[in-house]
């Protein structure tokens, strides 16, 4: 007599657990609009855990646009003298290196699909995210088309 109701429990339960999974699921939009995936960097020896990332090269000049919603925590000038972008949400942390021109400012909130930046044509683009401290890789989280 139990099973009839284990079954009823598993069908009306079932289909609520799977919406719970799909909103949990983070999907982010491309950075870019026209790339090109960059020839695969050599792997240098190391001891600690390699950061994952997703790197584009720039068909044409264009606007780096944000990935997901969120808010401006760092910007930083590099050696190259390229821009690095960080930003939040919710608990994750998203880090754009390789920008020519930034138009975004520390503290600023930002939208899914904003501009924040300016790429020139052949530049490389590169995306860190991070979950708290842990380094994932957005490949798995992106939808870039190629």
């Amino acid at each position: 007599m139990k099973q009839p109701v284990y079954l009823l429990l598993i069908f009306f339960c079932f289909p609520f657990c799977l919406q719970a999974q799909e909103n949990d699921s983070l999907k982010l939009l491309c950075p870019l609009n026209e790339i090109l995936k960059p020839p695969a960097e050599q792997k240098s020896y190391s001891i600690g855990a390699e950061d994952m990332k997703a790197a584009w090269i720039c068909k044409t000049d264009t606007i780096v646009k944000a990935c997901i919603s969120g808010v401006v925590t760092t910007i930083l000038h590099d050696a190259d003298g390229k821009w690095e972008v960080m930003f939040s949400h919710e608990g994750y942390s998203f880090w754009y290196s390789g920008i020519n021109r930034t138009i975004v400012v520390k503290g600023q909130k930002i939208q899914n699909g904003e501009a924040m930046g300016y790429m020139k044509k052949g530049d490389k683009m590169e995306l860190q995210m991070y979950d708290e401290e842990t380094s994932l890789d957005p490949k798995n989280y992106l939808n870039c088309g190629n």
